[in-house]
C-alpha cells in the first residue's frame, strides 16, 4: 500500500519546512534545503567572481570603443575610470542580489528526516550513511527533542586570523541541529539516583540561525504526531525503612 502523505498545517506551525504525515501508518516526512555557512561562503565567492567578470568585460568593451584615441595612456585612463565606476556598483550590488539566492538554491544541501513510531531516521552530509535512532530502548520509550547549538567548525573558522579578517557570511550565525535522546527507565528511583535518565545529543544538520527555530518546531511536531506512547511520570519508590501511614492504610 502506497503511503498517502498530506501537508499538516496548524496555528503556530511554520509554513516552511512542510510537514507531511501519513495518518493511517502514523509516519511523517520532513524534507528541507538548508543554507549553511559553507554554502554562504561559496555563494559570496561566486558573486564576487561574477562581479569581476563584469568589470573585465566593461574594461574590454571600453578599450575597444575608445579606439579612436591614439594615445594609449589617455585611452587606458578613460578605460580605468569606466571600470572604477562600474566596480563601485557591482561590488556591493552583486553580493546583495545573489548571495542569498545562490546559497539557498545552488549551494544548499537537501536533507530528509523520517518519523515512525519505531524510529527516527535522517540523512546528513555529516555522516557517510543514514542514521536511524530507535524510539524504544530495552522495552522502555525513548524521549526525543530537537535543539540547536553553535557549529564547532564555524567557531574554529571564525577564530582563525583569515576568518576574522573576512568575517565570512554565515559564520557568526552558524548552528548545528541536534537530536537529544533520553532513555527513560521507570524502574529507577530518579529522586535518589542521577542515572535515572540517560541523555545523548546526536548532531544532525548544519544550518543557519534564521532557520533554526522554524525547523525545530516542525520536527518536534512530527515527533509528537508519530510518538508511540506517552512517557510515564516517575514515582518515588519507598525504601525498606520507609514509614507507614496508619491513617491512610487502616488495618
Amino acid at each position: 500500500m502506497k503511503p498517502e502523505f498530506e501537508v499538516i498545517s496548524a496555528p503556530g506551525l511554520p509554513t516552511w519546512p512542510r510537514l507531511l504525515l501519513d495518518k493511517q501508518r502514523q509516519r511523517a516526512v520532513v524534507t528541507i534545503r538548508l543554507a549553511t555557512w559553507r554554502s554562504c561562503l561559496h555563494a559570496h565567492a561566486m558573486s564576487k567572481w561574477a562581479g569581476w567578470c563584469i568589470n573585465l568585460t566593461v574594461a574590454w568593451l571600453s578599450w575597444q570603443r575608445l579606439g579612436f584615441i591614439e594615445n594609449p595612456i589617455g585611452r587606458g585612463m578613460l578605460t580605468l575610470v569606466g571600470v572604477c565606476v562600474v566596480a563601485a556598483v557591482t561590488k556591493p550590488l552583486m553580493p546583495a542580489a545573489f548571495d542569498h539566492f545562490l546559497a539557498r538554491r545552488l549551494f544548499s544541501r537537501r536533507s530528509t528526516v523520517w518519523f515512525t513510531p519505531e524510529a527516527i531516521a535522517f540523512r546528513s552530509r555529516m555522516y557517510e550513511n543514514g542514521v536511524v535512532v530507535p524510539r524504544n530502548w530495552q522495552g522502555h520509550p525513548v524521549q526525543v527533542r530537537f535543539d540547536t547549538g553553535p557549529d564547532p567548525e564555524a567557531v574554529t573558522a571564525l577564530s582563525h586570523q583569515y576568518g576574522q579578517q573576512r568575517r565570512g557570511p554565515g559564520l557568526q550565525t552558524a548552528r548545528i541541529l541536534r537530536l537529544v535522546i533520553t532513555a527513560f527507565d521507570p524502574q529507577r528511583n530518579i529522586a535518589r539516583s542521577t542515572q535515572g535518565q540517560l541523555a545523548r545529543a546526536i548532531p544532525m544538520l548544519p544550518l543557519d540561525l534564521q532557520d533554526a527555530q522554524r525547523l525545530t518546531v516542525v520536527l518536534s511536531a512530527a515527533a509528537e504526531l508519530t510518538s508511540p506512547v506517552s512517557f510515564p511520570t516517575a514515582q518515588p519508590v519507598p525504601g525498606p525503612d520507609a514509614g507507614l501511614d496508619i491513617d491512610a492504610n487502616p488495618t
